[in-house]
This record gives structure tokens, C-alpha cells and sequence, in this order.
């Protein structure tokens, strides 16, 4: 850019002028961090977005009189980071409502059990940067009917019932049918878990 001499300064700070980009633009879904009002040529500004939302570029620079984004249209400069529906839990439901997406960062769902399952963790999951996040397991209960008692020659202590369930942790206690003797290792009370029990033995 070059100017006439007798016209140099003027033409020079009406290039200069031309050359600012004033203040920084709006940014849907985000804002710029922003000091100045007015900005000079190679000046940038970082850009910060609500939250579930992620930038394409992290600054603007003013660039002749234009803000420079690197190509990435400022309109559309902050993307959402969307979940897909969340995943399966073995034994579990969901009791949100169902949608088809979720915005990272600000929606979650919540899971029960079914009946007799005890939840590990969760009750929620939580859509983090496009990923659901948060461990939940639903452990299993222990059944134990009369044919594995008969096995065992064994039979519950203090129900007269042919089978019993008991929920992760829980314990049933068990004693010998008549004429028969405690042997082995395993105790007359014995615990679940996560579907599994060791029964005691009589002989």
C-alpha cells in the first residue's frame, strides 16, 4: 500500500484505521476473552464455549481489517459434542426419558436394577465429551431350591419354604437334615456373592 506524499500521514491512518478490526465478533454457544475494544492488526483473542460445546480454533486473529478464524465459519465455530443413546447395563433399565442425542457435559440418565439386583456404582451416566461415562453393574442374587439343599443334605434353618433368594451380600444360613453331620469346609451360614454361593455339606 503506498501513498501520495502530500497526502501521506492522512492516507496512513485511514489505512491504519482500516487495517483495526475493532472489537471481537459474537460467537454462538461461546464467548471471546476480550481486553480491548479495538484491536491492531496480528492481535488475537481466545475463544472459550459453554459447556458441551467445543471450539475449531482456540483464537482469532485480526488479520487486514478482518477477524482470521482459519477457515472455520464463525457462525459455526462451536460445535456441540453429542452422546448417542446410552448404553446398556446387563439387568438394568433406564428411567430417564429417551432421547435420540445428549449434549456433552449437561444431560445424564439414571438406571435401577431389576428386583433383587443390587447396583454397584452409578445410578447415573453422564454424557462427557461425546462419551457416556460412569461404571454402574447391577450383581446378581443367589437362589438356592430344594434339589440343591438334597445334594447337600442340607435344609434352611429358619424357613420351612423348598427355595429362598437372598441379594448380593446377603446371607442364609442352613443346618443338617436329620441324621446327618456337618462336614468340609464351608460354614453353615454362608454369603452371596454376585450370584454365587457356596453351600455346606452333610453326611
Amino acid at each position: 500500500y503506498t501513498c501520495d506524499e502530500d497526502y501521506k500521514l492522512f492516507c496512513c491512518l485511514i489505512f491504519l484505521a482500516k487495517s483495526n478490526c475493532g472489537g471481537p465478533p459474537v460467537i454462538p454457544n461461546g464467548k471471546v476473552i476480550s481486553q480491548h475494544s479495538n484491536y491492531k492488526p496480528d492481535d488475537s483473542v481466545q475463544i472459550i464455549c459453554k459447556e458441551g460445546y467445543s471450539p475449531q480454533v482456540d483464537r482469532l486473529t485480526c488479520l487486514e481489517g478482518k477477524w482470521n478464524s482459519n477457515g472455520a465459519q464463525l457462525r459455526t465455530i462451536s460445535t456441540a459434542k453429542i452422546c448417542s443413546p446410552p448404553p446398556k447395563v446387563d439387568n438394568a433399565v433406564v428411567v430417564s426419558s429417551y432421547q435420540k442425542e445428549y449434549l456433552s457435559g449437561s444431560e445424564r440418565v439414571e438406571y435401577i436394577c431389576q428386583n433383587y439386583y443390587i447396583m454397584q456404582g452409578g445410578p447415573f451416566r453422564t454424557c462427557n465429551n461425546g462419551h457416556w461415562t460412569g461404571a454402574i453393574r447391577c450383581l446378581k442374587p443367589c437362589t438356592v431350591d430344594r434339589q440343591l439343599m438334597t445334594r447337600h443334605n442340607i435344609q434352611f434353618k429358619y424357613i420351612l419354604g423348598d427355595k429362598l433368594r437372598s441379594t448380593h451380600n446377603g446371607e442364609i444360613e442352613f443346618v443338617c437334615i436329620r441324621g446327618k453331620h456337618h462336614v468340609g469346609t464351608y460354614a453353615m451360614r454362608q454369603r452371596c456373592v454376585d450370584g454365587e454361593m457356596n453351600l455346606p455339606s452333610c453326611q
